[in-house]
């Protein structure tokens, strides 16, 4: 955990130094085209490779996951061709069903960003199955560095937004070639042990996946993309730039450790195994208690120090941005303490909880959402209702998990 948080904390201060610099080039308008943009992209991925990548850490011999590995890319090569034809020809169309008119022209960078996402995915999933934690964390880094410059040094040529979005794409896909470099060995040596067989034999034996948690995951990023996709409709693109900004912030310590936790802790649950959950209710209670512990510090500051913060380092029209960030920490602090136990349901093969999980979350985030439409409350209003709601899902996911695993007295 500390290896992949220290690579995964280096990157985020990496983006929060070139933060200040990117705010004062680009605008809160260009913001909210950025947020638009990751919110479809987002969406995009948990199509990519239908979920069978969280199996990867699953079986017990490296030759079955590098079959594993080879039906999950397979996948990502299909629903990408896919994508790209639905886009080509009806992509317009798509966007303003969806209110997303404004990256109607930047369908192109979409794919990219699905297909060079989903495959670095897949690599870190085989780096950290390999153990390989150092690199993960150092390709961490280097992407930070290469978004942040693509970001600045775009922004100073006059390339807005544009700028912002390939910056995007180098953050989450930045990287393939390092891990191919290190792994590319152990793939031609796996290669020859590939077998339809075999594939057709995961493909059914981890049938779940797609079945539940896909739909689940599904559930889960639209619920988190909500706030975006209602404020890009209802309040305008300057302020879904302040909100973006903010959401970006309040991400600093979820990617920190929030991110990082959660692989390290599936990895170890993993080797755990299902059979011994009373050992993973025990690490869990011990990961949930140092969470809490790491959680205070930041979140405090956030909640009463953002409105002046966001004016000291990101400028004086940023300041809506801070109000915003102080009403979303609350909830930041449960969704942080909740973040890495869900992986327990992967491991438990439980994945039918999962999704009703997800469904509750969907549920109560559009409640606030709904309501702000109907009877027209203000921004703020919006904000708190939301925050309520998310807070409420946050605790029952994690006292729903812990009943599952708690030991029978």
């Amino acid at each position: 955990m500390s290896i992949l948080a220290s690579g995964t904390g280096i990157a985020k201060i990496i983006g929060l130094a070139a933060m200040p610099f990117i705010t004062r080039i680009y605008t809160p308008e260009h913001f909210g085209i950025l947020a638009v943009f990751t919110a479809a992209l987002v969406i995009l991925l948990v199509f990519a490779d239908m979920r069978y990548i969280v199996a990867l850490l699953l079986p017990k011999s490296d030759e079955l996951a590098f079959n594993l590995f080879i039906l999950i890319l397979s996948l990502i090569g299909l629903i990408t061709l896919f994508c790209t034809i639905i886009l080509l020809f009806y992509g317009e169309l798509i966007f303003a069903f969806f209110n997303m008119v404004e990256i109607t022209s930047y369908w192109w960078l979409l794919i990219l960003g699905l297909a060079g996402a989903s495959i670095f995915e897949l690599l870190s999933q085989w780096a950290i199955r390999k153990k390989s934690f150092d690199v993960v964390a150092k390709t961490s880094v280097w992407q930070s560095v290469f978004s942040a410059s693509a970001k600045i040094g775009l922004g100073l040529f006059g390339l807005k937004p544009i700028g912002l979005l390939i910056g995007v794409v180098l953050k989450k896909a930045g990287g393939i070639l390092a891990f191919l470099k290190i792994f590319l060995k152990d793939f031609r040596n796996y290669w020859y042990k590939v077998t339809f067989k075999k594939i057709f034999f995961l493909l059914r034996y981890y049938k779940e996946l797609p079945m539940y948690s896909l739909p689940s995951q599904f559930l889960l990023i639209v619920a988190g993309k909500i706030p975006v996709l209602y404020f890009a409709f209802q309040f305008g693109s300057n302020t879904t730039g302040q909100l973006g900004l903010a959401m970006t912030v309040i991400g600093i310590p979820i990617g920190l450790l929030g991110r990082s936790t959660g692989q390290a802790f599936y990895s170890e649950i993993a080797r755990i195994g299902k059979d011994n959950s009373e050992k993973i209710y025990n690490l869990s209670i011990n990961i949930l208690k140092r969470l809490a512990i790491v959680s205070i510090l930041p979140c405090t500051i956030l909640l009463f120090g953002s409105p002046f913060l966001f004016q000291l380092i990101f400028g004086s029209e940023w300041y809506q941005a801070g109000l915003i960030t102080s009403i979303l920490t609350i909830y930041l602090f449960f969704q942080f303490l909740s973040l890495p136990f869900i992986n327990i349901l992967n491991v438990l093969n439980l994945q039918n909880i999962y999704f009703k999980i997800n469904l509750s979350k969907i549920l109560l985030a559009t409640i606030p959402f709904t309501l702000s439409y109907f009877f027209e409350y203000e921004i703020y209003s919006t904000l708190i209702l939301y925050t309520i709601f998310m807070s409420i899902y946050y605790t029952y996911s994690s006292y729903a998990i812990f009943s599952i695993i708690k030991p029978k007295q």
